[in-house]
């Protein structure tokens, strides 16, 4: 006959050694959660914060991947300098392309193709410098919610 007197503490074991794990995986499911949620309310730069952190913790999820892209290459418009504003948009390009390799059925290749593998140069609104230097503060005041 089995030793059944030594399941209860089998199976005290098992939670114990399994509970980290659970705990973990409902605290992701929340943080990823709550960063669609962000998202999907155009809280753009807060979304952006949430989906660095899955990212980081989950880099092969395609959705994740994905959104962060597209937050970079949002973010682009806003950031202070032409470097930076280039940086993100390289940046961006490449983790629509990754999304992409790990299976997004979502149809990327118009906004990947769209960027230069560089990142490009900065777009201007206007030839006059007054009313190119108001659009981006329009712009970065757009898109951090302001």
């Amino acid at each position: 006959m089995p030793n059944l007197h030594k399941l209860p503490k089998l199976a005290v074991l098992l939670v114990l050694l399994l509970a980290p794990f659970v705990t973990a995986s409902a605290q992701d499911d929340e943080e990823r959660h709550r960063a669609f949620e962000l998202l999907k309310d155009a809280k753009y730069p807060e979304a952006l914060a949430s989906f660095e952190k899955l990212a980081v913790a989950h880099p092969q999820d395609a959705a994740v991947i994905e959104n962060l892209g597209v937050l970079v290459f949002h973010q682009s418009t806003y950031l202070p300098t032409p470097e930076e504003r280039k940086n993100a948009r390289k940046r961006a390009r490449e983790l629509l392309m990754k999304a992409v390799q790990l299976g997004s059925p979502n149809p990327l290749s118009a906004l990947i193709d769209g960027i230069p593998a560089d990142g490009g140069n900065d777009a201007s609104f206007s030839p006059r410098k007054e009313v190119d230097d108001a659009m981006r503060e329009g712009e970065a005041a757009f898109g951090k919610g302001e």
